[in-house]
């Protein structure tokens, strides 16, 4: 079969060639983008995509695209430094296209390498494998790796029926459901719960596109067809038909998502987030048996299914501290507080009760039905259901293809019941539980995790303050630290907590479970040495370091130490305490901040031969840690993640027909929340302000679209609609940028003063705060660049008379410190005058005080 005449489309940076075999159709291509250093690389990239977005928009849905490009960008990052690579991505989504798998570094030359050759293919019904020929750069020769996609057809599982489940989310009417929870009996079971809240839910419509009714007849039609002819012609008609219905139902999703939808944005935002999939995973591994074989397989390695199970003589030494002590029965007060507390729009368990339901049951005048339910628990004469010791895996892919076990990620879906009652034994539980000797700052009542972003930042500074060096960071990574929690960690952890009765109950809730899994080889167990014992040890040894050693949240470890031959010591005596818990470090996680000179440090691991990776910047909890301290290039990795958020989602909120109040909502839940978080962490300097609200302002001018003055000069008119975004913002009374961003401040400190949890932020506000000051443990010249001691200087300027000295007093009064936070960051029509003390730009307010 001969093919048509090619058809070509000349690009800014590539062409396109448009090509018929058949009733086959194919567009191929080339790009080669140019790297971001140069002075037209915007303009080369945008120009590029628009003329690829018109050649995409008049092809059918069914047409094969395979484009070669070389982008000289990576693509498998978290955050794109350049900001046209967004357009990209958004385009890839729009028009469904997939971007080759990460494959290592495809250019090398002059002793670098980068990973920036990609290939952006679309073929419907088609599986993708992409490979990697080295051999080839040396035989063509090229500076570049060939890329190959492997295309491969699985066929779907026959006759396979889906077992229907009560899990996932539930939509219900609150009055329906007001009228069954008042009907229940007093003693009333969960069962009965159950079978009330069946009445009255129903599923949420999906937003997945489904087959129409006029396809499904094209479908049966050729079924029962016998003639060949026939059935090839009906599959064309209804693959192309398929097609056509997927790009209406994604154009009908972009106006209902340009009009403001939120569940349309949703789903646009997770449909971009994640690369097309052409078939399922059971499909990808040759169908549902040999799929179910490598799962088991894998989860036999991991697990020991064989095992006892927790150690008979620790559960009863539990059992006998705990079990016979008397308790009170649970409040009105707790049940609301435990069932308000927990998060909501999460999948319910095998019973189908959500929360939402738990939570309206609970505020009703009928709530003391449910609390009855859970007191006849909490004293035994109720036995705990079964179902409650039961849950449905559900294997969620890491990746956007995956192609083994270890590429999902199961998830248990349990009762929403049997999570309220454990949070009211654990609230109960919280001040009994043994002390955290470690100051780590996860999973603790009342902080945050910026926490420990904020304690790192304030040793960085006092370091440098006090010191006068530069203290050398580690970032250690412990392998699968929770998939290899023991059950014998858990029973001393409860066996060195208050008798209560509510540890005995918590205990039987997590260890009766239907199948008793045991690890195997790879279990730990906390009866050994911990962090905490460690860190006092390292305080007795070098009593000179009155600074955080050692920084813990969850699984990720920071180290911080005054020299490399030091860090070098706390390392390796963290890896060995590891290694006494069974526990492994992955080095491929672990990373060192880099000198200033660029030669690093050389930490190196016990059994490697090489040093620990250095980077100028250590991303800890989601905020990079480095030296530079100000406050744009702490807000560099936020701020750009700003900008890909703003370009993917401007398409979608760039309507004529939405209001600007709506149109800045949306920003504002998309696009400025993404620094926002982390804001309270840096203090503003006026031109950081200024260049905050700049930014704002750019992107509300894309954003809000206003009209330009044919007659006026260019400047005149980029001038007035900066202005008028300005006044947008006023007239509907919105906060700008810099507003937020010193409220958030404000807010997080005062936070942290009314923090009472013994963490290492807590420790340096003690040591060098204002107490530390009067007590003699600080001099005033170490402090002047931390927060601390600046908001001390704008506290003095916004307190009365009658207010407390210092600003940790007046932080744990939440009313006055409200107070003065309206009264110095005001959002009137005026400025307010204390504006310029949150500046650094003015010497004398940084200047220390006396006493």
């Amino acid at each position: 079969m001969e093919p048509s005449r090619p058809k070509f489309t000349a690009l800014s940076a590539g062409f396109l060639v448009e090509l018929f075999l058949g009733s086959s159709h194919f567009l191929l291509g080339s790009l080669h983008l140019p790297y971001q250093q140069r002075n037209d690389a915007t303009e080369v990239w945008l120009d590029t995509f628009e003329s690829f977005t018109l050649a995409l928009s008049s092809l059918p849905p069914c047409c094969t695209v395979f484009v070669g490009a070389d982008l000289n960008q990576p693509l498998y990052v978290d955050v794109d430094s350049f900001p046209p690579v967004a357009q990209l991505r958004l385009l890839a989504a729009r028009f469904m296209l997939r971007f080759s798998d990460d494959v290592g570094a495809t250019w090398h030359a002059r002793g670098l390498e980068a990973p920036i050759d990609f290939i952006l293919f679309r073929h419907p019904g088609m599986l993708g494998t992409t490979t990697k020929r080295d051999d080839l750069r040396l035989a063509l020769p090229s500076d570049h790796d060939m890329i190959q996609v492997h295309f491969s057809f699985c066929r779907k599982a026959q006759g396979r029926v889906r077992s229907s489940s009560n899990c996932g989310r539930w939509c219900f009417s609150p009055e329906k459901w007001a009228a069954q929870f008042e009907a229940l009996p007093e003693d009333h079971s969960v069962e009965d719960l159950g079978r009330a809240f069946a009445e009255v839910r129903y599923r949420q419509l999906s937003l997945r596109y489904r087959d129409s009714e006029d396809l499904k007849e094209l479908i049966r039609q050729r079924k029962v067809a016998s003639d060949p002819v026939l059935r090839a012609s009906l599959a064309l008609e209804i693959t192309q038909q398929r097609c056509l219905d997927q790009e209406t139902h994604r154009k009908s999703i972009l106006e209902r998502a340009r009009s403001g939808d939120f569940a349309a944005i949703s789903y646009l935002r997770r449909s971009a987030s994640q690369t097309k999939v052409a078939g399922s995973y059971i499909q990808a591994q040759g169908g549902l048996e040999k799929a179910a074989a490598e799962l088991q397989d894998f989860y036999h390695l991991k697990y020991d299914s064989g095992g006892v199970g927790a150690d008979p003589g620790k559960v009863a030494a539990v059992r006998n501290r705990h079990a016979d002590v008397p308790c009170t029965p649970f409040t009105m007060k707790e049940l609301v507080q435990a069932a308000g507390k927990i998060k909501k729009g999460t999948s319910s368990g095998d019973d189908g009760i959500p929360y939402e339901a738990i939570y309206a049951y609970a505020v009703s005048d009928h709530g003391h039905k449910l609390l009855d339910l859970f007191n006849r628990f909490l004293s035994g004469t109720l036995p705990l259901p079964s179902s409650w010791r039961e849950g449905n895996i559900v294997l969620l892919p890491k990746i956007p293809q995956p192609k083994g076990p270890s590429d999902l990620r199961p998830i248990a879906l349990t009762s929403c019941l049997a999570k309220v009652y454990s949070r009211l034994l654990l609230n109960r539980l919280e001040d009994r539980f043994p002390p955290f000797d470690a100051g780590q700052f996860g999973a603790r009542k009342g902080v945050q995790t910026v926490d420990g972003v904020a304690a790192a930042h304030m040793t960085m500074r006092l370091a440098v303050s006090r010191y006068r060096l530069r203290p050398v960071i580690a970032k250690l990574d412990v392998k699968a630290a929770f998939d290899s929690l023991s059950f014998d960690a858990v029973l001393e952890f409860l066996r060195h907590t208050q008798p209560a009765r509510e540890a005995w109950l918590l205990w039987e809730l997590c260890a009766g479970c239907q199948v008793n899994m045991k690890l195997g080889a790879k279990a730990w167990s906390g009866t050994r040495l911990v962090l905490g014992p460690l860190i006092r040890t390292w305080e007795q040894r070098w009593p000179d370091w009155r600074l955080p050693f050692l920084l813990l949240y969850a699984d990720d470890v920071l180290l911080l130490a005054p020299s490399a031959a030091r860090l070098q010591t706390m390392t390796q005596e963290v890896v060995n305490l590891m290694a006494a818990l069974n526990l492994r470090v992955n080095v491929a996680k672990c990373s060192v901040l880099d000198t200033e000179e660029g030669v690093g440090h050389g930490i190196f691991l016990r059994g490697h031969c090489a040093p620990l990776k250095t980077e100028s910047s250590l991303l800890y909890l989601g905020v990079p840690l480095q030296f530079d301290f100000t406050p744009m290039t702490c807000f560099g990795r936020a701020l750009s993640r700003c900008s890909n958020t703003f370009f993917a989602m401007r398409n979608l909120v760039n309507s004529r027909f939405l209001p600007a109040i709506k149109k800045i909502q949306l920003f504002d839940l998309y696009v400025t929340s993404r620094w926002l978080w982390c804001s309270g962490l840096i203090w503003p300097t006026k031109v950081s302000l200024r260049s905050l609200n700049c930014h704002q302002t750019t992107l509300l001018l894309g954003l809000l679209g206003f009209r330009a003055d044919f007659f006026g000069e260019f400047l005149h008119n980029v001038v007035a609609k900066r202005r008028a975004v300005k006044y947008v913002l006023h007239a509907l009374k919105l906060e700008s940028w810099d507003q937020k961003w010193l409220k958030q401040v404000w807010r997080y400190w005062g936070h942290a003063a009314r923090n009472a949890v013994s963490t290492p932020l807590r420790f340096l506000m003690h040591e060098y705060g204002n107490i530390g000051l009067m007590a003699g443990r600080a001099a005033p010249g170490w402090v002047t660049k931390i927060i601390p001691r600046k908001l001390q200087l704008v506290f003095a300027e916004l307190r009365d008379p009658c207010h407390p000295a210092l600003w940790e007093s007046a932080a744990l009064d939440r009313p006055l410190w409200q107070k003065l936070l309206i009264h110095g960051v005001s959002t009137g029509e005026r400025a307010p005058p204390q504006l310029t003390s949150w500046g650094d730009n003015s010497s004398s307010l940084m200047t220390p005080r006396r006493y």
